[in-house]
């Protein structure tokens, strides 16, 4: 704001109208008889979120850096403020390239679907035949007793995508295939659909 002693920055407030920046200048202007004075919102884009809940979901979908994670709640966060809703970022965006699992873990996550316990179901639910069978078809050469904690992700999205083979047939649609970005912690970031 501008006056004819100078100018004067914005306030900044968040949506509660809690002053963030600018608590000097407002007692100013407050001592100065100013009544009205300009303000730039922040909005807490996750004010209504469990973020706690959508982190760890996106960790039990996908390994990778907490930076990368972090990126990935920002990207959500932000595209469901603009579009209104997790199912109508489902429609409109593209996934991050490489992080299509954590991406589509996170939108179950804020549309209040389950995930899947894929621990409990091979440590608990299946008997050692029924593991063995599920990596003879994804073509494994691991020892069956093996827990789900000790393989690494391709053989995770090998063996849920062989579900089948189990000897209890599971009624489940097959995952993605996950792929791996570049090492170290590159930007995710996820792109409205053209079209």
């Amino acid at each position: 704001m501008s006056g004819p002693d100078g100018h004067i920055s914005r306030l900044i407030v968040d949506t509660d109208g809690n002053v963030i920046e600018g608590q000097h200048r407002l007692e100013a202007l407050r001592q100065l008889g100013v009544k009205n004075v300009p303000v730039h919102v922040i909005k807490d884009l996750a004010s209504n979120v469990d973020t706690v809940g959508l982190e760890n979901a996106i960790k039990s979908a996908q390994s990778m850096h907490g930076d990368q994670r972090h990126q990935i709640i920002q990207n959500l966060l932000e595209a469901v403020a603009e579009e209104g809703s997790a199912r109508k970022v489902r429609e409109d965006y593209e996934e991050p390239t490489g992080y299509t699992k954590a991406w589509n873990a996170a939108l179950d996550f804020l549309e209040g679907k389950p995930p899947e316990d894929h621990e409990s179901w091979w440590d608990k639910s299946l008997t050692t035949e029924g593991r063995k069978q599920i990596m003879d078809a994804a073509g494994l050469n691991r020892v069956p007793r093996i827990k789900w904690k000790y393989l690494n992700d391709d053989e995770r999205a090998k063996l849920l995508a062989n579900r089948a083979a189990a000897e209890t047939p599971l009624a489940v649609s097959a995952p993605q295939t996950q792929t791996h970005g570049p090492s170290g912690s590159p930007t995710v970031q996820a792109r409205k659909r053209l079209g």
